[in-house]
């Protein structure tokens, strides 16, 4: 492997690492925010990474926005991926932004342990009235729960087609 081969796969490791890191400290912001007590984010090498909240009870709105942060952030950091590769005119930054916001579009998928499932999961609990005062106040939230989850999914899908790099190999 030659010199610009390896700094091209350390550059890619950074970046993505960065975009996964920032992910995830979206996760454990939002939970301190929300008055838990996070671990710090612990990282699996090729798996992923997550946040651990030992000892907290089942909260929907609660759970969902926590779950929620982490696709916000992690999408937040492959827009500005995304802008330094639209400013420095570098095709790799700009593959990099695609691929962190299709990693966070597929952190979506409403399946657990992904973040989906773990919003879905709340928002069938809300949907059928818990985890609020009144059910009517719990379905509000539920209503919230799917804008949010709809828009988050529609704003990293727009991200996906404006870091597109087009190949001319074909």
């Amino acid at each position: 492997m030659d010199l610009s081969s390896f700094s091209v796969i350390l550059q890619v490791a950074i970046v993505l690492g960065l975009i996964v890191f920032v992910h995830e400290l979206g996760h454990f912001l939002e939970a301190r925010r929300q008055g838990l007590h996070p671990a710090l984010p612990v990282f699996i090498p090729f798996l992923g990474a997550y946040v651990a909240i030992r000892g907290a009870p089942f909260d929907p709105w609660r759970n969902l926005l926590v779950a929620a942060a982490g696709p916000i952030a992690g999408g937040a950091a492959a827009l500005g991926v995304l802008l330094a590769g639209d400013i420095t005119d570098s095709d790799l930054l700009q593959a990099l932004a695609y691929t962190g916001f299709l990693l966070n579009l597929f952190n979506l998928i409403p399946v657990r342990p992904l973040d989906g499932g773990l919003i879905w999961h709340a928002l069938r609990v809300l949907r059928h009235g818990g985890g609020a005062a009144t059910p009517e106040a719990a379905r509000a939230r539920a209503m919230a729960g799917i804008a949010i989850y709809v828009g988050l999914a529609g704003l990293l899908l727009l991200g996906m087609v404006s870091a597109h790099v087009p190949q001319h190999r074909l």
